[in-house]
């Protein structure tokens, strides 16, 4: 749930998805959250907690992915 998304980002980063476009940037970022939402629905949690985790999951995605993927591109050399 958490170090799936993160590796997407990276490999993504160090392949040079992001600096091809837009809009394969967004496909990305929509991907590491999917497979995170994966990941939570498949935990084999309560209905209950299994919808509590994947709105939080969402909400702080929101703010977290773009960031880890400013981060991750930053790591392979293209920040400036």
């Amino acid at each position: 749930m958490l170090t799936a998304p993160i590796l997407l980002l990276l490999a993504a980063a160090h392949t040079g998805l992001f600096s091809s476009g837009g809009v394969v940037a967004y496909l990305v970022l929509i991907a590491a959250w999917a497979i995170g939402v994966i990941a939570i629905w498949l935990g084999g949690w309560s209905h209950k907690v299994t919808i509590s985790l994947t709105i939080a999951y969402t909400v702080a995605a929101i703010p977290v992915l773009p960031f880890v993927g400013l981060l991750a591109v930053c790591s392979a050399g293209d920040c400036i």
